[in-house]
């Protein structure tokens, strides 16, 4: 399939990069096989925190860590993991397969959010949203 403007992704192999094409499925497909843009990830963000997609009260139970690592500040809800605490708490998810990762992080309480896209091996998208997270003013 000939999409304009698709990155290509890129996986390491015997410690030498080479394009992923090989693994990618005929069609989009979950765990690796999708595409998307930052603008789509962000209008599915307005959609979610709109109540539209599900209520309001949907997602903040969504949001609520059904399992929860204290000492690494992380938790999982419904579909979501949730990051952090106090103003900094975040909820998002993260994916890929070789070649190809992103990650998302909504801030609710700082009205921001962080979407990575990586034609890169995983953790790659991980590590920018850790680095610009860390840095990021806490008001």
């Amino acid at each position: 399939m000939d999409l304009p403007m698709l990155a290509p992704g890129y996986m390491r192999v015997n410690g030498k990069w080479e394009r992923n094409d090989s693994t990618l499925p005929y069609r989009g497909m979950a765990a690796g096989g999708r595409y998307t843009t930052v603008d789509d990830m962000l209008k599915f963000v307005h959609v979610l925190q709109s109540g539209k997609l599900i209520s309001k009260a949907m997602l903040k139970m969504a949001m609520q860590p059904f399992f929860h690592d204290a000492p690494s500040g992380y938790g999982y809800g419904l579909g979501f993991e949730i990051y952090g605490d106090k103003q900094l708490t975040s909820f998002g998810h993260e994916g890929g397969a070789d070649g190809m990762n992103g990650e998302l992080r909504v801030f609710q309480k700082l009205n921001r959010v962080i979407v990575v896209l990586s034609n890169l091996d995983p953790p790659a998208a991980h590590r920018l949203v850790d680095y610009y997270s860390l840095r990021m003013p806490a008001a």
